[in-house]
């Protein structure tokens, strides 16, 4: 799913839900669940499986980017 689509559908919910606590479903098969608890913050996927945030103003980050290299991803949690 890209950003607009899932935007597109929480600016729906928005005047209705606004007040309900957001989750998110830990396993593919709805098994369990969790309270978002961060932002979204941008970055990119690796493998489908580990997500690198993206901020190369950390000294850290910086081993993990090529230079110029783009986010891919958005990471809800």
């Amino acid at each position: 799913m890209k950003l607009r689509e899932y935007a597109e559908k929480i600016i729906d919910m928005l005047d209705e839900y606004a007040d309900l606590d957001v989750v998110y479903g830990a396993d593919d098969e709805g098994n369990t669940f969790h309270r978002v608890v961060y932002h979204p913050s941008i970055g990119k996927l690796v493998d489908d499986t580990d997500f690198i945030q993206y901020d190369v103003s950390e000294e850290d980050d910086k081993e993990f980017w090529e230079p110029g290299e783009k986010p891919t991803a958005i990471c809800i949690n």
